[in-house]
């Protein structure tokens, strides 16, 4: 008897947030809350990404790690939705423009220059969503030192 009250326990549990889940997406909320878009701009049309690390290389290895994270606000909801859903190859252009500013145009233990790396991402977010799309926005930039 105790043993089925575990189970009946157990898989209550296992099963009450897929039932919130589902009360939720069936008419609970009309927009899922981006909590980071939140904390940084009121827009609708704000698209955060987040996680654009690369190494800084030397020529005797890396000398550190430059973390950028940055948003698109897009030009329309629609516009919105079709950059969530291309996220990878938005993310993908947005690493290799760092990662070309970065190992082509930064000074190891200087400033970063913001408005070419802005400029840089600009033109990798035109050419994967395309032009008018989206505006690059720059919340952060940390350049991690490697310590030896």
């Amino acid at each position: 008897m105790l043993k089925s009250i575990k189970y009946a326990l157990f898989t209550g549990f296992v099963f009450l947030p897929s039932i919130a889940f589902t009360a939720e997406a069936a008419g609970g909320s009309s927009d899922p809350v981006d909590k980071t878009a939140a904390r940084l701009t009121g827009s609708k049309m704000y698209v955060s990404v987040t996680g654009l690390n690369v190494p800084i290389a030397q020529w005797d290895g890396y000398s550190g790690m430059i973390a950028v994270d940055a948003g698109l606000e897009a030009a329309d909801a629609e516009q919105k939705e079709r950059i969530r859903a291309i996220m990878p190859r938005v993310k993908d252009a947005l690493r290799r423009s760092v990662n070309g500013y970065v190992n082509g145009f930064y000074t190891q233990g200087s400033v970063p220059d913001l408005d070419l790396l802005i400029g840089r991402m600009q033109r990798s977010v035109d050419k994967a969503v395309g032009k008018d799309v989206a505006v690059v926005t720059v919340s952060a930039v940390i350049i991690h030192p490697y310590r030896n």
